[in-house]
């Protein structure tokens, strides 16, 4: 409140709010660059986990020995665990910038589905049942899907290259 004989022009009052304004949106920056600056790391790490799962499971013979199974079950934490990493991510705080919001919804799917083919080869690994590899490879092909779309437009949005893919 101003009091007697302290007036301030109407120019100094928009001026004054103008700067307070200008720093407001000084400091935020884009959902993917965000993201970028705070995941890309882990995302690159999330994907050399998968790959590394799912290539050993092309490899495995038509029966594996008990070490190959105790190995790719080795393989399929280490891989669980960084996707739980992901499933933590906040991609973005607003829907502003177009493109994010729908690929954080594909790292969801693709998070759950991956997560869903790592129980499935588990679940091979312990009883060997063709079916269990059978869910694994479709999982895994949903999984890969989605997250090679949302990770391909996250990078894109952040204008940078070399999305780690599945």
């Amino acid at each position: 409140m101003l009091r007697r004989g302290h007036h301030l022009s109407l120019p100094a009052l928009i001026a004054g709010g103008a700067l307070a304004l200008a720093g407001c949106g000084a400091t935020t920056e884009r959902g993917s660059e965000s993201f970028y600056r705070e995941h890309a790391g882990e995302a690159g790490q999330t994907a050399a986990a998968v790959r590394a799962l799912a290539a050993d499971v092309m490899r495995l013979p038509a029966s594996p020995s008990r070490a190959a199974l105790e190995a790719l079950a080795v393989k399929e934490h280490h891989a669980r665990r960084e996707l739980l990493g992901v499933s933590k991510w906040v991609v973005s705080e607003s829907s502003e910038e177009e493109g994010v919001s729908q690929a954080e919804k594909e790292i969801e799917e693709a998070t759950g589905a991956l997560l869903q083919a790592g129980t499935d080869i588990r679940i091979y690994a312990h009883d060997r049942r063709p079916v269990a590899l059978a869910n694994y490879r479709k999982q895994l092909a949903l999984g890969r899907e989605y997250w090679n779309q949302g990770i391909t437009e996250l990078w894109f949005v952040a204008h940078r290259t070399g999305a780690p893919r599945i």
